[in-house]
């Protein structure tokens, strides 16, 4: 959110507390008392906040365009605490949904949930996609707690972005969805069928490796380069995923290649990050002239000013 002023005197007093050691035991009483003039608490029943805390938050809230939440990722709770703020701030004019996944991705997860039997047909993605139970082809987004998040923000019609780059093992099927598309304009060519056939199978190949250097086969490959050049020009939208998807596998490429190019690979993964809030802010200012959005995101993207990992 953009200014919390109590938390930000408590922080401060939590500063001096700790790098002083001059207190008084007097002192010391003080700054406790004027913690417990600023503190406030809640509980979340049924996707609802309950407590002092649920004013505090929905004040802030509604003074702000932006409420940002900076979660470690695989725990339970955090989406159940989106949950209760999503159906808290929804009245309050937030209408947006930000979540760290590729729009591409994002939009094949929501045709899925939006199904008659959404969460089972999830789970038979998964299934086919991650017959191994190793490696998920879409992140973050494959426990319960996390699914329910996205039903909720779906129930109160969010505008759900996806604002992160592709998963890199979500190739095999975006791949699927290509050809399937494109396909039906080559009136089932067969050349064209052969060549996904092949680049399917190097992806499964290459994906499946322990070696770093997978990033970059899969960016070098000559079967993946002529599919994907194949698949080009015939629909602007997947001439645009396939576009952003070999953007994608640079990023991941820069910090797993020989050269360990690490700033590179955050930077370009920042950027775009940035490009994708945009397209989709410059969107929601056709309906609305002041979009206010909730974001949710690992806490090393969600920071203020310079990260651990160093880009901005």
């Amino acid at each position: 959110m953009k200014k919390i002023k109590k938390s930000t005197v408590f922080l401060i007093l939590l500063l001096v507390c700790f790098t002083s050691r001059k207190s008084s035991a007097q002192n010391d009483s003080s700054i406790d008392s004027i913690i417990q003039l600023n503190k406030y608490t809640f509980k979340i029943v049924n996707n609802e906040i309950i407590g002092s805390g649920k004013n505090y938050i929905k004040k802030e809230a509604k003074s702000s365009q932006f409420f940002m939440i900076g979660e470690l990722h695989g725990n339970k709770e955090t989406p159940q605490f989106t949950s209760a703020i999503l159906n808290l701030l929804k009245p309050e004019g937030y209408n947006n949904f930000a979540v760290e996944i590729g729009p591409f991705s994002k939009k094949k997860l929501i045709s899925i949930l939006k199904q008659k039997n959404g969460i089972d047909s999830l789970s038979k993605f998964y299934r086919k996609y991650n017959s191994d139970d190793s490696t998920n082809p879409i992140p973050f987004f494959d426990g319960m707690d996390e699914v329910n998040m996205l039903q909720v923000a779906l129930t109160n019609n969010y505008n759900i972005w996806g604002i992160d780059q592709e998963f890199v093992y979500g190739a095999p099927f975006l791949f699927d969805d290509i050809f399937n598309k494109i396909n039906k304009s080559k009136n089932n060519s067969e050349d064209y069928k052969k060549l996904y056939k092949k680049a399917r199978l190097v992806i499964l190949k290459y994906l499946t490796m322990k070696s770093k250097s997978k990033f970059n086969l899969l960016l070098e490959d000559k079967s993946i380069s002529e599919f994907i050049s194949e698949s080009k020009g015939i629909y602007k939208e997947i001439t645009t995923q396939l576009v952003e998807l070999e953007k994608s596998w640079k990023i991941y490429a820069y910090g797993n290649g020989p050269t360990k190019q690490y700033f590179k690979s955050n930077n370009s993964r920042a950027i775009m990050m940035k490009h994708y809030f945009f397209d989709y802010y410059k969107k929601a200012l056709l309906d609305e002239s002041h979009p206010k959005m909730i974001l949710k995101m690992g806490s090393m993207h969600t920071a203020y000013g310079k990260k651990p990992i160093g880009y901005l």
